[in-house]
């Protein structure tokens, strides 16, 4: 089965992926790139990435460069590894690879698995890690390139000579350097360091040695396993495929268009090839499991409940039974038969019981599943993640003393606002705390309000305005309620007899008190922090207003019907508003014109 797998080959794994990394950044990235970018891009290329395949995975797979790293054997049984071996083979390292012939390391056995490579510790490997791994690969490997063109004259190795004698022409002159150079600076830091070097020879080189870098070497080198030299690796361009401009180009479009497909920029976890809908399907999925859970534990309570009250009839039939049989002195063979029926049911009674315990555990499981870690949330969040907060959104609810729960009702108000025509004035029905009350004029903030869509208004004035009309309509709408019942409520008792003349008649009514505060609410919801004055002018318009209703109504205009008959879709309530608004604009702007003055 062969030995743990070791850390140095863990390293030297990494270290060849993120030289491959290093290489997709430096081709897709050829007009430059920040050094974040790079990083952020060298990091999806090693974990994968919607626009990205994962290296890694190529890697594990053995698959592309790293195909001929490795020998493919037949699965044995009960081997460490099995399930994650869907390709019907198992990957062996090859010796040329591990530098140790004696262990044979195995793809998903004693800690050669994916996540072994792709964490360093308990934190995923980060993409400024990969670019200095790769600048490590990258300047050994200029340095054993040196030695195998001293190997090799003319790019030709030397007659009856391999692949494995130049590499380990290569490994012993590295370990000859770099641990020489080693030597020196570290006896340079000590004040004996007179005649103290250590001397490293290619013979006293361990067996398993290789240097950082050496995947890189033996994969993309001059004669590397690949057979394919990446960019970033060639000395005069060859074996490498040239890509134009415009196929860039088709790339990275397809790259974007990848990731706005799989919704990147969430805070759920990605897995390649799963788009956006295919997530949601996911969550749906679970908001169906957890419903259908929930009712088949109902319905076994309910079945549950239904066998315990028939065995308590039969529990008593028995009983009954039993009385009779006692009193007639019947064959104590029944009377046995009885009694085994008796005991029976007792049995059966206490595993009901114990079942329904069992199932109400479950039913409170279930049903106290309504924090955010429950089954089909946690769906949801693993599939696109949590939802960001819409910038400015938090000022704008503690702007308007507006709780989190009620941020959705308001901004939905918010919207339904924007989109009304400047002409009309919309009541909003979300919750909202008081605030200080202003004084002003109705058409001044009317005016403001309705123009705010234009494109001299900010945003900020307008976010003003929009609080200004907010804390206006609550004040306001509240005085209208109290102050109109009570005149309602008279009118409806001085109107009993007309109310069932008009019944007699087969005329229908809508009570006065709603049809009034609807109307009201409708041409004033929005309008400003009145001052007393303001408010009782107001008061004085609205019975001007039911006086000329009152009058067409008498003059023939609205014979089927009153002044409390305001439903929306009647002639008669259109005529009239629109009749009654347009004088309370002239009177607004004649009352306040002669408040200004004064």
């Amino acid at each position: 089965m062969g030995d743990k797998f070791p850390d140095y080959l863990l390293q030297e794994c990494r270290n060849a992926l993120s030289v491959h990394c290093r290489d997709i950044v430096m081709t897709d990235k050829g007009s430059g790139e920040v050094t974040s970018g790079q990083q952020e891009l060298q990091q999806k290329v090693f974990h994968g990435s919607a626009g990205y395949a994962s290296a890694l995975d190529t890697f594990i797979e053995g698959k592309g460069y790293y195909a001929s790293l490795f020998d493919r054997t037949p699965i044995e049984n009960n081997r460490e590894g099995n399930q994650e071996r869907q390709s019907g083979y198992m990957l062996e390292l090859k010796d040329i690879a591990s530098c140790n012939e004696a262990v044979k390391y195995v793809v998903y056995e004693r800690g050669f698995t994916r996540e072994a490579l792709a964490k360093n510790g308990e934190k995923e490997l980060e993409g400024r890690n990969i670019g200095e791994r790769a600048a490590v690969s990258l300047a050994n490997y200029r340095l054993a390139l040196k030695f195998h063109d001293e190997y090799c004259p003319q790019g030709k190795l030397p007659s009856g000579k391999s692949l494995e004698d130049a590499v380990l022409y290569v490994r012993q002159k590295m370990y000859v350097l770099l641990k020489g150079a080693k030597s020196k600076r570290s006896n340079s830091r000590r004040s004996n360091a007179k005649n103290t070097e250590k001397e490293y020879t290619e013979e006293e080189m361990p067996a398993k040695y290789m240097f950082s870098g050496y995947f890189t070497y033996l994969l993309w080198g001059p004669k590397g396993v690949s057979g394919e030299t990446l960019s970033c690796l060639s000395v005069d361009g060859t074996d490498v495929p040239k890509v134009g401009r415009a196929a860039s180009r088709q790339k990275e479009l397809k790259i974007k268009a990848a990731e706005r497909a799989s919704d990147i920029g969430g805070t759920g976890p990605y897995h390649r090839g799963v788009a956006i809908k295919d997530k949601f399907a996911c969550a749906s999925l679970a908001v169906s499991e957890l419903k259908e859970q929930r009712k088949n534990v109902r319905d076994l309570l309910f079945h549950n409940s239904t066998s315990e009250s028939n065995c308590l009839q039969q529990l008593q039939q028995i009983n009954a039974m039993l009385d009779r049989a006692y009193e007639r002195d019947d064959d104590e063979r029944e009377i046995g038969l009885l009694k085994k029926r008796k005991k029976d049911l007792f049995d059966s009674l206490d595993e009901l019981a114990k079942r329904k315990k069992e199932l109400e555990d479950e039913s409170d499981r279930l049903m106290k599943q309504s924090s955010s870690n429950q089954v089909q949330v946690s769906a949801y969040y693993d599939a696109v993640g949590s939802f960001r907060e819409v910038p400015g959104a938090v000022e704008v609810k503690k702007k308007h003393g507006v709780a989190d729960s009620e941020s959705s009702s308001l901004s939905a108000s918010v919207v339904q606002k924007k989109r009304k025509s400047s002409s009309s004035v919309v009541v909003t029905t979300a919750t909202k705390k008081q605030a200080p009350k202003q004084s002003g004029a109705v058409i001044n903030l009317l005016t403001q309000f309705n123009s705010q869509a234009t494109p001299d208004t900010n945003d900020k004035q307008q976010e003003e305005q929009e609080s200004r009309a907010y804390n206006a309509e609550d004040d306001f709408n509240e005085y209208i309620k109290q102050n109109l019942i009570d005149n309602l409520a008279q009118k409806e008792q001085e109107g009993e007899d007309e109310e069932q003349e008009d019944e007699q008649n087969g005329l229908s009514r809508i009570p006065s008190q709603e049809s009034y505060l609807e109307y009201d609410k409708t041409f004033v919801g929005a309008a400003a922090k009145l001052d007393d004055q303001g408010k009782q002018f107001l008061l004085e318009f609205r019975k001007k207003q039911a006086e000329i209703s009152h009058r067409e109504r008498m003059e023939g205009r609205g014979a089927a019907t009153d002044t409390r008959n305001y439903a929306p879709g009647n002639t008669y309530y259109s005529n009239s508003h629109s009749h009654a608004t347009d004088l309370f604009h002239d009177n607004a702007h004649e009352y306040y014109a002669g408040e200004e003055k004064n």
